[in-house]
């Protein structure tokens, strides 16, 4: 990975640390994020942050394990599925409705299997937001967003480590 590429990351990763409005510290969390997966895009997002987290896991297992163990994960453990506001019963997989497929593995509390849900379940958000699916005057939006913004941040602060 060049330089100018770290920079960019940690650039990104900080202004997120910086900002209040949760919309856009996720919006920018997950520029950052896009940049560290963007390496090991093959045919897909989902496949390319699964192999970062997994080219990370091992180095960080037990900060990753500290993770499940925040109120902001609680959070989505106890709440119901996101949705797949793009979902096309015609064409799509049923299971990609919603991100229920996810729940018991957030439960669980492994940290392999639990984190890897959990950063599904954020691109789920970035997918419902970046399609317009998200609303600054819903309160439930609202309180999602809050969480995923600090859960993403502590993914980047994590995965950066490694750049």
């Amino acid at each position: 990975m060049s330089i100018s590429n770290k920079e960019y990351i940690l650039k990104w990763i900080e202004k997120s640390k910086q900002e209040e409005d949760n919309f856009d510290k996720f919006v920018y969390g997950f520029f950052a994020l896009n940049a560290m997966y963007s390496i090991y895009y093959e045919r897909d997002e989902r496949r390319a942050i699964k192999a970062l987290f997994a080219s990370s896991l091992d180095n960080h297992f037990d900060e990753f394990r500290k993770i499940l163990y925040t109120r902001e994960f609680d959070y989505f453990c106890n709440r119901p599925a996101i949705k797949n506001c793009k979902f096309n019963p015609l064409r799509d997989d049923p299971r990609t409705r919603d991100t229920s497929e996810y729940t018991d593995y957030l439960r669980e509390k492994h940290p392999k299997h639990s984190n890897r849900a959990m950063l599904m379940i954020l691109y789920q958000i970035r997918c419902n937001l970046f399609h317009g699916n998200k609303s600054f005057g819903d309160m439930n939006d609202q309180e999602i967003m809050k969480n995923a913004a600090e859960l993403l941040l502590r993914y980047n602060l994590i995965l950066a480590k490694d750049l």
